[in-house]
């Protein structure tokens, strides 16, 4: 057999033990159980996209391909990996920024928990960034960065000739497939270099940097007195500084002709008159003919006669009229780079011409001025995912022909200008050009001029576009001990306006704290939720904490601070005002080698190491280990230090303390009548509906209005049309959300918690929430701030009660 053919055979055969099969005479790639992954077809067509790199290995891409589905979840895929022989402990540690967790892993886990953050990052994509273009934009990006698994090209344009032909289909239907080795260990590889580096991949694509320049969205201009021009206002503000530097830049380097009216229709320079005032070199012939001394004398009298030239018409003024592509290759720092380009057309204007600047994506926006500031940045905020603005661009000319009023600027860039279906529509309207800026990611502008669509090139300019755009990074001053004194982003808590159901779990004694009337507890799920009583539900007061050994201080039943002695030897202490988070310290601190019992460790700016960690009236104590001391052990309770949470200063103690005997663990009997409260709570339900009555089916069950209250009741879902919840990306496997959305764009969402959240059509928080419990009163909230039904799930003051008759006229059925 020819080796070329064989090589193909090979690649696109599932290997020993694999998680995939073909199906359907070769026209199918599916799971093991059944499940499509991919039609050859399209496979072959996604493929195609690397036959000059080299092709990546083939189930690192059908991992891919299936995370771009909407019903892909983690713990199904874990599931199908784990049944293949060597993956029997696969598993998967959610990410989290500084990745400490790594170090507790082997090399091959850390590999398969990256893999496995590359397929979370592709599943959480937006819907239309998972499906046609899209995908095979990320397939590129994820690949990008893994060339040593890629087949060389010459192999990859043999396998897809053979693959896309009836040679590899009777192979495929002659005989049984034959094994080859297993290629999922080095697809796991490859999908971990991606994430081994904390890339953002919805970023990458949208922007094509891997760290986008800001972030955050363009502020709201604020008013600047009119006297200032263009260039002092954005220069005045920090989010357009780099703008104005770089349009400053361009303005200089832009030399733009000026255009004269009947300058080609006619010779210039002739005579069009004599004058006794001018040049020697324009003296009549006949003034020549003269002796010296007689034209001596008609000079000094003026009476000697000169040519006078033919003055040259004044420059017409045209209105300029400037075309910026939007589309997606100039998404990120080309778009600004744009701008800027647009913006010194605009400003480079000594004649004072008209400007109008449209926005050229999937359609036209414009026109623009770039007279003010509001209206630079809006002309930033343009954007289209869109591959090239050709058709825009044919549809502007249609709309406005060419005229020798207008000079028309067209900026791009050079990948565009590369891409051969935008190049086929620029042939055809280059005639209708002017000007032509081409630029580049690494700071290149090319500057054509085009006369009948011929171009010649004016000049060539390069800036740096980091310096420019871009002021350097300040270095980050280390704060004594402070790692962070602002709560994180990880740390943020959806609030649904009501107290949590009861928790579905076991808890352990370690990790809860009980002063006889407020509970706090670490779910297995490492969730914090915090009781004020028993007579009202839970808090989530963070919603992720490290894994190690929990120190509580409840005080006043308020919870003012946990520390936590992480299991790689960290003191993490969360603290809390109002029972919300206020800050967290990190003291950075790692347990020393030789005495590992006595809880010793170090800080990265104090010489002695740290012994002891507490917590008095908001600030954090620790003890320091003396060095004097004749025994580590006698000392590791002794307080001598506090860090002041204010001015983040470390101080000396007039005199030791002695840290508290450990507080002992809790009976659990009265925090399992706190934590599980008799509520049964409806969490798995999968479809809704509607009766005909009005009433909400969820699964099995109905939400009616008896007796002037709200009630879960059983009822069969026969007959009706229902809808199903779909998954929504989470991380947390404890507890998921599930939506379901209308054309009109509301959607009823479905917390695991125990709460069904309505969002009417544009609505971005929850309208209102019930609290989904069996066999008691139900209770809801609006974010209007009305409350109704049982009170465990509130505090609220008696004008903000309504009867549940009320509530469910007023929201549920205008929903």
């Amino acid at each position: 057999m020819n080796d070329n053919i064989q090589k193909a055979f090979d690649f696109f055969s599932p290997g020993n033990n694999n998680f995939w099969r073909w199906a359907d005479g070769g026209e199918i790639i599916e799971w093991n159980s059944g499940e499509t992954i991919v039609y050859r077809r399209e496979l072959y067509d996604l493929l195609n996209l690397f036959k000059g790199i080299g092709l990546p290995p083939l189930e690192a891409i059908l991992m891919v391909l299936d995370a771009c589905k909407d019903n892909w979840r983690i713990d199904d895929f874990i599931l199908k990996i784990n049944e293949l022989d060597g993956f029997e402990s696969f598993s998967y540690i959610p990410f989290t920024p500084d990745k400490h967790y790594l170090r507790t892993l082997s090399p091959s886990q850390v590999q398969e928990c990256l893999a496995i953050e590359t397929l979370v990052a592709v599943s959480r994509l937006p819907k239309e960034m998972r499906t046609g273009t899209y995908r095979t934009l990320v397939l590129l990006k994820l690949f990008e960065y893994t060339p040593a698994y890629l087949t060389p090209a010459e192999d990859a344009r043999g396998n897809l000739y053979v693959f896309g032909g009836d040679i590899f289909t009777n192979w495929l239907n002659s005989q049984p497939i034959p094994k080859t080795h297993n290629r999922v260990i080095k697809s796991i590889e490859a999908l971990s270099l991606f994430s081994s580096e904390q890339r953002e991949l919805e970023v990458l694509l949208r922007t094509g940097l891997e760290e986008p320049p800001e972030p955050a969205p363009l502020p709201t201009p604020e008013p600047i007195p009119s006297n200032d021009d263009l260039l002092t206002q954005l220069s005045q503000d920090q989010q357009t500084a780099g703008l104005a530097r770089l349009t400053k830049r361009l303005i200089a380097a832009l030399n733009i002709p000026p255009h004269t009216q009947g300058a080609s229709d006619q010779p210039l320079g002739g005579v069009s008159d004599i004058s006794n005032r001018g040049d020697f070199d324009r003296l009549l012939l006949s003034e020549l003919a003269n002796d010296d001394d007689t034209l001596s004398a008609r000079l000094v009298n003026n009476e000697a006669l000169y040519l006078r030239r033919e003055t040259p018409p004044d420059p017409q003024v045209q209105e300029r009229v400037i075309l910026v592509d939007t589309s997606l290759r100039l998404w990120g720092m080309p778009r600004v780079f744009a701008v800027s380009a647009a913006l010194g057309c605009a400003l480079n204007n000594h004649q004072k011409a008209g400007i109008s600047a449209f926005a050229l994506g999937k359609e036209i926006i414009g026109p623009n001025a770039l007279a003010t500031k509001e209206e630079v940045l809006g002309f930033l905020e343009e954007l289209s995912p869109v591959l090239h603005s050709g058709e825009a661009l044919r549809a502007f000319f249609r709309q406005q022909p060419r005229s020798a009023q207008r000079a028309v600027f067209f900026i791009t860039s050079e990948e565009v200008m590369a891409d051969k279906n935008f190049s086929l529509i620029f042939a055809e309207q280059q005639q209708h050009l002017d000007y032509l800026l081409v630029l580049s990611r690494t700071g290149t502008l090319l500057f054509y001029k085009l006369v009948n669509g011929n171009r010649g090139l004016m000049s060539t300019s390069v800036f740096d576009l980091e310096e420019l755009l871009f002021e350097p990074k300040k270095s980050a001053m280390l704060g004594a001990l402070i790692g962070a004194l602002n709560p994180q982003s990880e740390h943020a808590i959806k609030h649904y306006g009501l107290f949590l159901p009861s928790y579905p779990g076991k808890l352990k004694r370690e990790d809860v704290a009980f002063d006889g009337t407020s509970l706090v507890a670490v779910l297995p799920s490492k969730r914090v939720w915090f009781w004020h009583s028993a007579q009202k539900g839970a808090i989530e007061v963070l919603n992720k904490i490290e894994d190690g050994e929990y120190t509580f201080f409840l005080v006043n039943h308020e919870l003012k601070c946990i520390v936590v002695r992480t299991k790689d030897y960290k003191f993490i202490s969360y603290l809390f005002e109002n029972n919300e988070l206020s800050a967290v310290v990190d003291l950075y601190a790692k347990l020393i080698r030789y005495y590992p019992q006595q809880n010793v460790v170090n800080l990265h700016e104090i010489d002695e190491p740290v012994v002891a960690c507490a917590y008095e009236e908001g600030n954090v104590l620790i003890g320091l280990n003396q060095a004097a001391s004749p025994n580590y052990y006698y000392t590791y309770k002794n307080i001598s230090h506090v860090i002041d949470l204010k001015t983040h200063t470390t101080s000396p103690l007039p005199e030791k303390r002695v840290i508290p005997k450990e507080h002992i663990l809790p009976n659990l009997h009265p925090v399992k009548k706190m934590v599980n409260n008799g509520y049964s709570v409806l969490r798995n339900i999968t479809e809704i509906g509607f009766t005909p009555e009005g009433f909400i089916q969820l699964g099995q069950h109905q939400m009616i209005l008896r007796d002037g209250k709200l009630w879960l009741t059983k009822a069969s879902s026969v007959g009706l049309e229902v809808r199903s919840f779909l998954f929504e990306a989470n991380l947390d496997s404890q507890f998921y959300t599930r939506s379901c959305t209308w054309p009109n764009g509301s959607k009823i969402t479905l917390d695991s918690r125990g709460f069904l959240l309505f969002f009417w059509s544009g609505s971005t928080q929850a309208d209102f929430t019930i609290a989904l419990i069996i066999g008691q009163e139900l209770s809801a909230f609006s974010r209007s701030g009305y409350y109704t039904g049982n009170s465990y799930f509130y505090n609220a003051s008696p004008d903000k009660i309504i009867t549940p008759t009320d509530f469910y006229n007023s929201y549920i059925v205008s929903f």
